[in-house]
């Protein structure tokens, strides 16, 4: 019995850290995307902001010091659990209070910081899941972990775009997640399992470790500021307004950068991720093998960098649709995608899955540019739009003509104006036209952009 509970204790502590691990990651990625549109943030500045989440794939630049050192008082695992997920919170709260629209470099710094502070949080979670389970428990922890992190993702990627439509604020939303954090710390504090053997950092001297990394991060500064000190002197403004420009002197930076920064990590001694990267480069296939990482799920990445962004502001969906359909729908067919999948290896070699499921992943893409020319449904107005130059937007009945509009009250969201929702009115603020008889309209509406003797698109 004792033991029954204690393993039950532990596989829940890695539910909730599981919870807590994917509770940050929609709040700078899909959450944050319908945010920015919703304020009128471009849809160039929507993709440049997608970049915050770089930490997420440089987490292993950093990982070997949070392995070596230790904050006081709490231990290595759960000093750093709690460390990350207090900061975490703290910087909810400051990007709640940072308008997108108006203090865009800001925003995007406070994004980056969570988006580092989630990663870092991540890099524990999964050595603590090591240390604290034993062999026979990994495959159920293991899924444990993914199971909370999907029902996170359901929270910050999808209930959380229907509270900001109910709430009609975003930074309220941002403050509860921060709350959620708030109380994952305090788990971390008094309800995580000790740890009693875990594993041991490797033997390297720890000084000569937090030299190595301060070595390639000064190597990575060094780096990105020589490369657009040398586009500067091509003759090129890092403050234009032209998005092409923007995104040469990002790809230059990071281009610099990273050759830069790798060499003085070799050269101080950063022996961990020496030693680390020295082991996977020295495998046969290993660039190969980077490369099919790098292109397998490119166009996925591409995709899903704006999906929510296409969808509420070039699809005019509402932010409660997009998270009820795209996030808490979606979330569940990606887990019956995955046991399918699951199911369809056991009969199919890794080589043919690989290839089927990326045919699949290609064609799935083509949804996009269906949705896009076919529009919402009948009558949609996304393309309405584009053949008109039109937009909708609610006003009072001018005394010189005759509106008439859809007997439901217009929606709430702005983004949602941009389009007329179904409605059986044929005619709308026609000067000289009568409705059909058997029409019922009463709330008016007004026709911007275009001739107001035109016809509705209904």
């Amino acid at each position: 019995m004792p033991q029954s509970l204690g393993q039950f204790h532990r596989l829940f502590a890695i539910l909730v850290l599981g919870f807590a691990s994917g509770l940050p990651l929609a709040l700078t990625g899909q959450a944050m995307q319908a945010w920015l549109a919703v304020d009128g943030v471009d849809i160039a500045t929507i993709g440049f902001l997608g970049l915050v989440g770089v930490p997420y794939t440089f987490k292993f630049l950093w990982a070997p010091l949070m392995d070596r050192f230790e904050p006081p008082l709490l231990g290595r695992r759960r000093g750093w659990l709690v460390v990350t997920q207090l900061a975490l919170a703290g910087a909810l709260v400051w990007l709640a209070g940072i308008s997108p629209k108006d203090s865009a470099g800001p925003f995007a710094l406070a994004a980056l910081v969570i988006a580092f502070l989630s990663a870092s949080q991540d890099v524990v979670i999964d050595a603590y899941r090591t240390d604290v389970l034993p062999a026979r428990e990994r495959g159920l922890g293991g899924s444990l972990s993914v199971f909370g992190y999907r029902l996170a993702m359901i929270l910050s990627g999808g209930i959380a775009l229907i509270w900001a439509e109910q709430w009609q604020s975003w930074p309220r939303v941002y403050l509860t997640m921060a709350g959620i954090m708030v109380a994952a710390a305090a788990f971390s504090l008094v309800a995580l399992p000790s740890v009693s053997g875990g594993s041991k950092p490797l033997e390297s001297e720890p000084r000569k470790e937090l030299a190595g990394f301060a070595a390639m991060l000064a190597g990575f500064v060094v780096g990105w500021f020589a490369a657009h000190f040398l586009l500067v002197l091509l003759g090129l403004d890092p403050d234009s307004t032209d998005k092409w420009v923007r995104l040469a002197f990002i790809l230059a930076g990071v281009a610099g950068a990273l050759p830069l920064g790798g060499w003085a990590a070799r050269t101080v001694g950063f022996e961990t991720l020496n030693r680390s990267l020295a082991s996977f480069i020295e495998q046969p296939g290993a660039w190969a093998f980077l490369l099919l990482i790098v292109l397998y799920k490119l166009s996925d990445a591409f995709a899903g960098s704006l999906t929510t962004a296409f969808l509420i502001k070039g699809m005019a969906f509402s932010q409660a649709e997009v998270g009820i359909v795209n996030k808490v729908i979606g979330i569940w067919l990606t887990i019956f995608g995955a046991l399918l999948a699951g199911g369809l290896m056991l009969r199919l070699n890794l080589y043919r899955s690989l290839l089927l499921f990326g045919f699949l992943q290609m064609v799935a893409n083509f949804g996009f540019a269906y949705l896009a020319m076919a529009g919402k449904g009948p009558g949609a107005a996304s393309s309405w739009r584009r053949s008109t130059g039109a937009s909708w937007r609610p006003a009072s009945r001018p005394r010189s003509t005759t509106c008439w509009s859809p007997p439901s009250p217009p929606r709430t969201s702005p983004a949602a104006w941009a389009r007329p929702p179904s409605w059986p009115c044929s005619w709308a603020c026609a000067a000289t036209a009568t409705p059909p008889p058997t029409t019922r309209c009463s709330r008016p509406w007004r026709r911007s952009g275009a001739s107001t003797s035109a016809r509705s698109p209904g």
